[in-house]
């Protein structure tokens, strides 16, 4: 299996991960439940630790893909710097929740001022990971690409000519 295809097999589940994690965790929440309360707060530590291989082959799959035909280094740079962010992102959630698994494995449940930080970190990270998805998806993907992405990117068209017909008879 080549980075790239790791890379985008694996980035789902951190992505995935989350927002299972996040419902799981809101639903124990009203529930009540510190077992499932707990159980939530692991899946949010799994997701994280899911999202270090997604990102370590990102620069790889950078590497395999940026000299196609129809792909930009801007929408290449953009889905980085978003994927920078969300990871950073992801990974402080991740360490929220196993101090939250440790401190409070013996608590009736999360105390709600805890609680309510996570469930904020989640709704971040669920957006971050949207849009860094969205970005990634514009490298190989034209028709999700805006016009504008287009234009901000100098234009690459499909066949990586800058998106021109030229008539040079």
């Amino acid at each position: 299996m080549s980075p790239v295809h790791l890379h985008l097999v694996l980035n789902h589940l951190p992505a995935i991960g989350v927002l299972f994690a996040g419902a799981l965790f809101v639903v124990a929440l009203f529930m009540r439940s510190a077992p499932f309360q707990r159980v939530a707060l692991w899946f949010l530590v799994l997701s994280a630790l899911a999202a270090v291989p997604v990102y370590l082959t990102g620069e790889s799959a950078e590497e395999a893909v940026e000299h196609l035909p129809g792909v930009a280094e801007t929408l290449i740079e953009r889905h980085e710097e978003a994927a920078g962010v969300t990871f950073t992102t992801m990974e402080v959630l991740g360490g929220v929740a196993l101090l939250a698994a440790l401190i409070f494995r013996k608590a009736r449940e999360v105390p709600r001022v805890v609680a309510a930080g996570l469930v904020a970190l989640v709704v971040a990270t669920s957006g971050l990971f949207t849009w860094t998805g969205y970005l990634g998806g514009q490298i190989r993907h034209a028709e999700i690409r805006s016009d504008t992405a287009l234009a901000d990117a100098g234009g690459a068209g499909e066949d990586g000519s800058g998106g021109e017909d030229r008539d040079d008879d």
